[in-house]
């Protein structure tokens, strides 16, 4: 059976090697949304095809693996596992190549392009169903243990059925509070496991109020992106960013999710999208000028490293309104489908999503794993900050990031409609009705 499928594999790299100018423009223009998007969860369930198990590999196995991501802060980790991959099968080489966010994806495209991905690499729920239905992506055999993930993230890595990525990490959204800075602008929190938007409002404007020049009260990027901000609002406002292949920036309740932050800027508790743009939030909340970040788990790992003084912080819940709401997104390790070394890699990305890979993540404080179980250690690399928010959130109220299969096409409709509104040159309904209005075009060309 191993021969057979290595000779199943052997076509397929040479039917790829064969594509045609027409498929690789149409590859081109797909992927080319991608280079534009920044780094970033849920798409088709269903029961997946069946795939069969990559060929064995033992302690004499010889290979050469490229393994990409894009995050400094997870190179402990990433480091910590190729060692232990290599001193199992020590014939294996495993280069790690580490890039930018927005390098990353530009980089991915150009290999992409040239038929040359990385053996291994990280894969985001923007993409995958792009990379996916180019056949870009090798399908995860059948014999994984997906139940030991949380089901948002198996579904998020599931296109038309058949798996693509194994989950590694996940994130969701809540409040870091500087208490130092609340304290000083002489507020107290009301309770944040019950805190309404009114509340959340009324306190931060004491807030801004209290400190004045001092600081900002909130600080979120308006700018990159709805996932540490309005996805998780319009949520909560009972709206919806996309449902069945339509947009759904139109309803009224979407509106009123978009609103919460243009008031909040109109107010002055959040900066001004052009103050964003020169003052990034994380540098911001580091440096103890903001007294709430409205931001994710994954800021955990810079906190710890670069907060001056941690036991200033805690994190709180995000506030509820009809609901409550935090996003939910996580990265996969996927495999490229014409990796010459396809049984290699496939045990590197097992390795690199094993429950041993979830308890170092853990340990490092470098992500939530994705593994069930091994999210104790991460809880407990700072108690003190209560980072078991993150955690409760993707247990009992996470929604999905919103995706389709060209995801950021209609993500950068959202940064040049939505700005300007956030900023309050332009009325958010009408910002929202349009953008609604653009995203069902390129939707329909999905289809």
């Amino acid at each position: 059976m191993c021969s057979t499928l290595e000779d199943a594999r052997s076509r397929r790299r040479r039917q790829r090697k064969k594509e045609t100018p027409r498929r690789r423009r149409t590859l081109l223009t797909g992927l080319g949304g991608i280079a534009a998007a920044s780094a970033l969860n849920a798409c088709g369930g269903g029961d997946t095809q069946q795939n069969e198990a990559p060929a064995e590999i033992d302690e004499n196995t010889e290979a050469t693996l490229e393994l990409a991501y894009w995050d400094r802060n997870q190179s402990v980790t990433v480091e910590a596992l190729i060692a232990s991959f290599t001193e199992k099968y020590p014939r294996i080489t495993v280069t790690p190549a580490l890039t930018g966010p927005s390098e990353y994806w530009m980089r991915l495209r150009t290999q992409a392009e040239g038929n040359n991905l990385p053996d291994v690499f990280w894969m985001s729920g923007l993409h995958v169903q792009l990379y996916a239905s180019e056949g870009l992506l090798a399908p995860v055999a059948d014999d994984v243990d997906f139940s030991v993930f949380p089901q948002a993230m198996t579904d998020l890595y599931t296109v038309d059925g058949t798996h693509y990525g194994i989950p590694k990490d996940f994130d969701t959204i809540a409040c870091w509070v500087n208490q130092r800075l609340v304290e000083e602008a002489g507020v107290t929190l009301p309770d944040p496991e019950t805190w309404t938007w009114e509340e959340f409002g009324e306190t931060t404007r004491a807030i801004a109020a209290g400190l004045g020049d001092r600081g900002h009260a909130v600080v979120t990027d308006l700018n990159i992106g709805g996932q540490q901000n309005w996805y998780n609002t319009v949520a909560q406002a009972g709206g919806y960013i996309i449902a069945d292949g339509r947009s759904g920036y139109a309803d009224p309740n979407t509106i009123r999710g978009l609103e919460f932050w243009s008031n909040l800027v109109a107010d002055g508790v959040v900066p001004h999208p052009r103050v964003i743009a020169d003052n990034p939030p994380q540098t911001v909340f580091i440096s103890g000028r903001a007294a709430i970040h409205h931001t994710g788990s994954w800021e955990t790992a810079a906190m710890l490293a670069d907060y001056p003084d941690p036991g200033e912080l805690m994190v709180v819940p995000l506030p509820r309104d009809q609901e409550r709401a935090s996003t939910i997104h996580g990265l996969a390790y996927v495999v490229a489908a014409n990796s010459p070394n396809l049984a290699a890699a496939s045990a590197l990305q097992r390795h690199l999503t094993s429950e041993e890979a979830g308890r170092t993540d853990a340990a490092n404080g470098t992500a939530i794993p994705a593994w069930q179980g091994t999210a104790d250690k991460w809880h407990e690399v700072k108690p003190e900050w209560n980072l078991k928010v993150f955690t409760d959130a993707a247990a009992n109220y996470a929604v999905p990031y919103p995706v389709s299969r060209n995801t950021a096409a209609w993500n950068q409709l959202e940064a040049d409609i939505l700005t300007p509104a956030f900023a309050g040159d332009v009325p958010m309904a009408q910002a929202a009705e349009q953008l609604a209005t653009q995203m069902d075009e390129l939707l329909a060309a999905e289809r």
